[in-house]
């Protein structure tokens, strides 16, 4: 039986694939940070007791600046919204450039009978 030749276009795929990967990383860094960040949150949550959920704390900010984290989203191409709940239970946002990022990740005690876990 005689051997196919090579394909020529077998690695084209691959590469433009890789090619869509940089562009888009590009042109959409806020998207790419949110990936980088639900994997540092999972790793960052798998370590927490039952008694706990996951906060962050907002550097720099001008009062306590922590809030108990619900969700994270990208807003392309640049902002990244943090999503959760105060100390007093009051609904907030944090609107933070890609490029400034500065958010600390912390353990908190639980606000619900059972912990709430970013799933993502």
């Amino acid at each position: 039986m005689p051997m196919k030749p090579p394909d020529p276009l077998a690695g084209l795929s691959a590469s433009m694939q890789r090619a869509t990967e940089t562009m888009h990383k590009r042109h959409n860094p806020a998207g790419h940070m949110l990936g980088r960040l639900q994997t540092l949150i999972a790793n960052f949550q798998s370590k927490m007791s039952e008694e706990s959920e996951i906060g962050v704390t907002v550097v720099g900010g001008g009062s306590d600046g922590s809030f108990h984290l619900r969700q994270i989203r990208a807003s392309d191409p640049d902002m990244l919204i943090f999503s959760g709940i105060d100390e007093r239970g009051r609904n907030v946002q944090l609107l933070q450039h890609h490029s400034q990022m500065s958010v600390m990740l912390i353990e908190m005690p639980k606000i619900e009978e059972k912990p709430y876990r970013i799933g993502f």
